[in-house]
């Protein structure tokens, strides 16, 4: 008896923990109604109109457009600039953001830089 009543419990919180069917995967970007038009607003906060009055038109051309914008392994492209950036750039840009906040770390910061992770890392990109 104590064993069917620990059954019945246990497969209630299954079916409560059931994902929502209409749910879309976190970085698709979402669409929504503005007049009676679909609009797109991607992850990144760009709107553009889908020029779609009917739903399921409005959905056939977000999974296109997220298609086309993602490249073959599954992630957004990278922007062209990123790929000529170095390490050694990245820690100069974050000095002089810790001389204009006026840091008092600023010294000791810099000294950790210049003594270890310049001379490993300086050439390369960052991630």
């Amino acid at each position: 008896m104590v064993e069917s009543v620990l059954q019945s419990e246990t497969a209630t919180r299954s079916q409560k923990r059931k994902k929502k069917v209409n749910r879309v995967s976190k970085g698709e970007g979402s669409l929504y109604l503005r007049g009676r038009v679909w609009w797109y607003k991607a992850p990144d906060g760009a709107c553009r109109s889908t020029e779609r009055k009917i739903k399921s038109e409005a959905i056939e051309w977000k999974q296109k457009f997220v298609a086309e914008r993602y490249n073959s392994e599954g992630r957004p492209p990278i922007a062209r600039a990123r790929g000529t950036v170095t390490v050694n750039e990245v820690l100069d840009d974050y000095l002089s953001y810790l001389t204009l906040k006026a840091r008092k770390s600023l010294n000791v910061i810099t000294q950790v830089f210049n003594a270890s992770i310049r001379p490993a890392f300086g050439d390369r990109q960052p991630a």
